[in-house]
């Protein structure tokens, strides 16, 4: 089956719009009070529903001082593939921390409840996941295991191909392999795959998503390997090198992770299947979070997954009372494992007050650890969704019409470097 990348070309001052609306804190005004909400923490992720917390403050409640706190949110998910974004709600708050006198708890709940009512977010995928703890994400389900044995033949990138089904690793020139752990793990530099080898000899080739060994490399039949018996070496692969893609296929790795993520969140556009095991090769491409078959190309489609109502009349989101908004002026706070409110303030981390102030908080270092290490992957999120969308804008035309192989496909492959990869393909074969 062939799987196509649906993007479309959004006008530079839409796109900046809408880019803005995904940035945080958020800003709602309702007839009671002036509600803002911090970026999520995810706390769980089953695949239908997200669960988590944010940090919340919250101005102009009649006779209820002004006040932060955390709120605890639940809502059901749905993956928007094309834009890269997560749509979470209808949100409801089972629970609430305010840092105010007991007797204002329950008007703050009142005035939290009502802004949040009914309310569904939009929130950028890296935004997401970036503060999602190991066990946040949800139970693996990997690819269905691969039985017995696979044919696989060495080729040449000039070769023809094989059409009964057997596997075809193309070179250019005489294998050659580079160092990728230290006197543990070796990669091809010059093949259409994956391919690793180990000093024992052993070699070990990534297909579909899912690996196959062999002691020697132009042996014909090679073993595939059970998802839970994959070689631990390969958790160390760096996910800079240029073998870095190889790591969504090594349970347990963040990159899997994250593949498991958007394999399993609902979408209104099903994602593709996943690769099967003999055929054509696959693999995941981080950036468009589906599986894609070698020599898939772009189409031109709505720049979105989500349904588009056509009858309904277009409404200025900055009109809209009814809307949270991105709020340019207020910091986008943290909340720590204590369940408090946190902000960055440059290198350092403030604590909120119950008169809502802040102060230096200095005094737990479990506490700053993750703060700082929050703080971290929230600046990795947007750099991530930056090289998405210079990824999208080269991504089309970068793939190679004249060969149907994985190295067709190098062009859609940014490493997280922002390199492209178009560059290392193969040639692609002259016409006679």
């Amino acid at each position: 089956m062939r799987v196509a990348l649906l993007f479309a070309v959004v006008p530079a001052a839409q796109q900046s719009e809408r880019e803005s609306a995904l940035s945080w804190p958020r800003l709602r005004r309702t007839p009671d009070a002036l509600v803002s909400i911090s970026q999520p923490h995810v706390d769980d992720c089953n695949g239908a529903s997200v669960r988590g917390k944010v940090a919340i403050e919250v101005s102009g409640l009649r006779g209820v001082p002004d006040f932060r706190g955390t709120a605890n949110f639940v809502g059901d998910a749905s993956l928007d593939r094309a834009q890269r974004t997560v749509r979470i709600g209808p949100i409801t708050v089972p629970a609430l921390r305010v840092e105010t006198a007991p007797e204002h708890a329950e008007a703050a709940n009142k005035a939290l409840s009502s802004a949040l009512a009914g309310v569904t977010l939009t929130v950028a995928f890296d935004d997401l996941m970036a503060v999602m703890r190991t066990v946040a994400f949800p139970d693996p389900s990997p690819l269905p295991n691969c039985s017995g044995t696979q044919s696989v033949v060495m080729l040449q990138v000039n070769d023809p191909a094989p059409t009964d089904g057997t596997i075809a690793v193309r070179w250019v020139g005489a294998p050659a392999f580079e160092t990728v752990i230290e006197g543990r793990l070796e990669g091809a530099v010059n093949c259409s795959s994956i391919l690793f080898r180990e000093p024992s000899g052993r070699h070990l080739l990534l297909h579909a998503g899912r690996w196959l060994e062999a002691r020697q490399i132009a042996a014909t039949q090679w073993q595939w390997i059970a998802s839970d018996a994959v070689p631990a070496v390969l958790m160390e692969v760096s996910e800079t090198s240029k073998w870095g893609n190889a790591l969504a296929s090594v349970p347990g790795s963040l990159p899997s992770r994250i593949a498991e993520l958007a394999r399993q969140l609902a979408s209104p556009v099903p994602a593709p299947s996943d690769p099967q095991c003999g055929g054509g090769d696959w693999w995941w491409n981080p950036w468009s979070l589906q599986w894609v078959a070698a020599c898939t190309k772009p189409l031109a489609a709505a720049p979105s997954d989500e349904p588009v109502d056509r009858t309904a009349t277009p409404r200025d989101i900055r009109d809209d009372a009814e809307a949270f908004h991105p709020d340019a002026v207020r910091d986008n706070l943290l909340v720590g494992l204590d369940g408090r409110v946190y902000r960055r303030s440059g290198d350092s981390f403030e604590q909120s007050t119950p008169a809502n102030g802040w102060r230096p908080f200095t005094i737990d270092r479990s506490v700053l650890r993750i703060l700082r290490a929050e703080s971290i992957a929230r600046d990795a999120a947007a750099a991530a969704r930056r090289t998405w969308k210079n990824w999208r804008m080269h991504d089309a035309g970068m793939k190679p019409e004249s060969r149907c192989d994985r190295s067709a496909s190098l062009g859609s492959r940014p490493l997280r470097t922002n390199q492209f990869l178009g560059a290392a393909a193969p040639p692609a074969p002259k016409d006679p």
